[in-house]
């Protein structure tokens, strides 16, 4: 029989493996448009001439680095977030509204996941006019994206992600603002001099 406690650290492992994958896609991504474009603005004003293929990489590119980041967003919850109204709720109410978060990102996530594949299939018979890769590459990264994004969102509600807990608790918790400390002046003595002496920063 399969315990909570198993199941949570084959889904955890599970998902250290997968979002490892997903950042180093991303990073390869990252490194691609950069030379991408490097290479276009070098052909461009430096040779005066271009290449017809470079525009469709980079624009494709960029819609996998956009995808990929909103994924790694879920991931760690690092979207935005109004924290403010968040706090001034009570542990319940918290709960509340993180369960209906989570479901309202499972059904944004099923939603890009199904319209994704559809356009994707329609688009698969055409080809870009440069490159001459069919066109459904431009829309399958929804598909990949829509699923992981339920994914995440599912092993949310069922409290299995160790990772969003730990970031969710560490958002949550209000931060308390350093206190600056003020230096008097004394007749004779300037505030600079007693602010070199002290080793602090004048206010």
């Amino acid at each position: 029989m399969i315990t909570h406690a198993t199941l949570k650290r084959g889904v955890n492992r599970f998902s250290e493996g997968l979002y490892k994958v997903v950042e180093a896609l991303t990073v390869l991504i990252l490194l691609t448009v950069l030379i991408v474009v490097s290479l276009e603005v070098f052909m461009r004003y430096i040779l005066n001439r271009g290449l017809p293929w470079i525009l469709e990489i980079g624009t494709l590119g960029l819609q996998y680095l956009a995808f990929a980041s909103m994924v790694l967003g879920v991931r760690y919850k690092q979207h935005i977030s109004l924290l403010v109204v968040y706090n001034r709720f009570p542990e319940k109410g918290r709960k509340a509204l993180d369960i209906f978060a989570n479901v309202c990102t499972l059904l944004f996530g099923l939603a890009i996941c199904f319209f994704g594949y559809q356009v994707t299939t329609q688009m698969w018979q055409f080809v870009l006019p440069a490159t001459q890769w069919p066109q459904g590459l431009t829309y399958i990264i929804c598909v990949f994206t829509g699923a992981i994004v339920a994914y995440e969102s599912i092993v949310s509600l069922l409290g299995l992600n160790e990772k969003n807990i730990e970031w969710k608790a560490a958002l949550s918790t209000p931060q308390k603002a350093p206190k600056l400390q003020t230096i008097e002046e004394k007749p004779g003595e300037p505030i600079e001099e007693k602010a070199e002496e002290e080793g602090e920063d004048v206010v």
